[in-house]
């Protein structure tokens, strides 16, 4: 359990992932939140808020692997909800404790425990409603020809194919899945208005559906939204590596 934990940690820190971090970093830095502008000096500001925002991303993290390991597969509301429930336990503290360190209490104001709580479910609750509402937007946008086949609810997305027998699965992002009768290289030539890699012959799946990776022996594995682990060949690691999900 332990390996396990610590490799999802890693795979983490993806270059896409770290991209991030630096960037929200930088701009905490050159924005001097908490009263930092006026009193500390930009490298200063950097040194601080570099890894408070790398902390988020650990915290982030945590709370998946968490949510992941503690529950059956969740659609992909309810999941982020309780990432963000889980970031709002762990991350106030450390925050808490950083404005508590002597070399910063020298330059900015101490801050109250209740406001860092509540900066921090404001944050969290930015995260959840993201994770919701882009992936529906991005549907209404512009729907493959695929969810013409589909007898499913409009809201649902979907998050990856499989073959099965002469048929090919669908699986949406809450976890539901709908048989089809259609040759899998045509139900992925039908997906091509959405951003998607092949993992496997017998597998493809969406880009934004993808939680994170997993490694299991010498077997390599994309983690879905709602749960569900794809397994991904050497054939088409290389793509998969390039686009950041590996």
């Amino acid at each position: 359990m332990k390996q396990f934990f610590s490799e999802h940690l890693l795979r983490s820190f993806s270059a896409r992932r770290i991209l991030v971090v630096t960037i929200t970093g930088g701009i905490a830095a050159l924005a001097g939140p908490f009263g930092t502008f006026d009193t500390m000096t930009f490298v200063e500001r950097v040194w601080l808020w570099l890894p408070i925002s790398l902390f988020c991303l650990v915290a982030i993290s945590v709370g998946s692997l968490v949510v992941r390991t503690s529950f059956e597969p969740l659609p992909r509301l309810r999941h982020w909800s309780y990432v963000a429930a889980i970031v709002v336990i762990i991350y106030p503290p450390f925050l808490y404790s950083m404005t508590q360190n002597h070399d910063l209490r020298d330059h900015a104001p101490e801050l109250p425990y209740s406001y860092i709580l509540i900066v921090t479910f404001c944050v969290a609750g930015f995260i959840v409603l993201t994770q919701y509402f882009t992936p529906l937007q991005s549907q209404k946008m512009q729907r493959p020809r695929l969810y013409k086949r589909l007898s499913v609810s409009s809201e649902l997305s979907v998050a990856r194919l499989t073959v099965e027998d002469h048929y090919t699965v669908v699986f949406f992002d809450d976890g539901t899945s709908e048989r089809i009768s259609m040759r899998f290289a045509d139900a992925v030539d039908e997906m091509d208005s959405v951003d998607g890699f092949l993992t496997h012959r017998s597998h493809w799946v969406v880009a934004n559906a993808v939680q994170s990776a997993e490694k299991a022996g010498n077997k390599e594995f994309l983690v879905m939204d709602c749960g569900s682990k794809v397994p991904v060949s050497k054939t088409y690691r290389h793509a998969i590596v390039d686009a950041g999900l590996l």
